[in-house]
């Protein structure tokens, strides 16, 4: 990651005014690579400049996903309010160009993992179940069995033990059948 965040940083001026919605893509990667090494507020900052640059270029899609990404950065912070508040905001713009399912999967994985981290139970299984529902809908094994380890957790913390044994064993068959055996 932190190799990744270098090479990004010496190919944004290289994009500046040449290609800004690459550039806007490697400030959203940028933000992604330096929130998972804990540089959150750096990672805040690449998503604010991609998202104003999205806007600023009309690349609706783009925006919406800098907007996910603010909240996945106000999660990892523990800001369960404003995670909560960005997804809505990435909800209300995905939802502007159809609710894309395969986006849609990944903001509900992102608002379950936040729900779960703020101690919502109820609402993470929820969260998880949407997207288990459009998980299965697309067709993606792994996103389904992610969901579904996610709604197991749900269940289980919110001291509901019989639905998220269900889930869990329903997570490690599509683990197993996709050969993820960490995961199983």
């Amino acid at each position: 990651m932190a190799d990744a965040v270098t090479s990004f940083e010496a190919a944004e001026p290289l994009l500046a005014g040449a290609d800004e919605p690459a550039r806007a893509r490697l400030l959203m990667n940028r933000g992604v690579a330096n929130t998972m090494l804990g540089h959150i507020g750096r990672g805040e900052v690449d998503f604010l400049a991609a998202l104003g640059l999205a806007n600023e270029l009309g690349q609706d899609m783009l925006a919406a996903g800098a907007n996910q990404n603010l909240g996945f950065a106000a999660g990892r912070r523990g800001d369960l309010p404003a995670a909560l508040r960005w997804f809505n905001e990435a909800r209300g713009r995905y939802e502007g160009l159809g609710s894309p399912r395969r986006v849609m999967v990944t903001l509900e994985i992102d608002t379950c993992h936040v729900l779960l981290a703020g101690g919502r139970y109820a609402d993470a299984a929820v969260a998880a179940g949407r997207a288990v529902a459009l998980a299965t809908a697309t067709g993606n094994k792994l996103d389904e069995a992610e969901a579904r380890l996610l709604a197991a957790r749900a269940h289980l913390a919110g001291g509901e033990p019989a639905e998220g044994e269900r889930e869990a064993e329903a997570s490690a068959a599509l683990f197993r059948e996709s050969e993820r055996a960490p995961w199983v």
